[in-house]
């Protein structure tokens, strides 16, 4: 990929992480997951999302599970098995705001985290993953359901670089942008996803923190700050 400055966000180079990360993944757990038709499932059978077959009754068996009809069909219970699905969906909500439109050195913030975010999108789908998430800049927002699909994710990198296009001068976002998108969140989300913030976490209110902990209590979350070295050491040119 190019080193050269620029301004905006390119998609093929974000498409280009694609052939990178074919051996990364987000967890070491994952590798202990077998692989069928391209999701992950686990090899036991039991009370899951799936629905896997009807058997005969055996001692053990969840009675609530029993089908009835095919049971007084053939007058013998029968029960159903599910396949129980251990994938993790993973969801990203990045920041595309003027705080981010802003570099000194090769690349501009925002452009980093969509860098960032096509990395995270290519692991979940190579670990057989479901991703999705949301969007946002200083006027609008975009949120897409995770799924296990390349297209959700071509389509979300997609998104991004038009809110990113939006973009034309550096400033300060309303410190309700995250707060807001954090609500959200808090209504979408299961139980066991995996939350990763990408963005300027600068100036933000006191029911930030809040919301993060209420959020913490049920779902596994990443905070990535996108920075730039000059934030942290100013040139020295007198009073500023």
């Amino acid at each position: 990929m190019s080193e050269s400055p620029q301004l905006y966000s390119q998609l093929e180079n974000l498409l280009a992480w694609r052939f990178q990360l074919k051996r990364y993944r987000l967890s070491p757990q994952q590798k202990l997951i077998a692989s069928k038709g391209g999701y992950q499932q686990a090899v036991r059978k039991g009370r899951g999302m799936a629905f896997l077959e009807v058997r005969e009754y055996t001692p053990g068996d969840e009675i609530r599970h029993i089908d009835w009809k095919v049971s007084a069909r053939t007058q013998k219970p029968h029960t159903k098995v599910f396949a129980e699905e251990l994938e993790t969906p993973v969801i990203c909500v990045i920041e595309q705001t003027p705080p981010l439109f802003f570099g000194s050195n090769v690349r501009f913030k925002a452009d980093q985290a969509l860098n960032l975010m096509a990395i995270l999108g290519w692991i979940s789908l190579h670990s057989g993953d479901r991703f999705g998430g949301a969007v946002f800049n200083h006027l609008t927002h975009q949120w897409l359901e995770p799924k296990h699909q390349l297209k959700t994710l071509m389509y979300f990198l997609q998104q991004a670089i038009d809110l990113q296009s939006q973009l034309n001068s550096p400033g300060q976002s309303q410190s309700t942008h995250w707060t807001t998108q954090l609500a959200q969140c808090q209504k979408r989300l299961r139980p066991g996803s995996r939350l990763i913030l990408i963005g300027d976490f600068i100036h933000q209110p006191p029911n930030f923190i809040q919301q993060l902990r209420q959020l913490k209590k049920h779902t596994d979350i990443t905070l990535i700050h996108i920075s730039d070295p000059i934030e942290k050491h100013l040139p020295d040119q007198g009073v500023l």
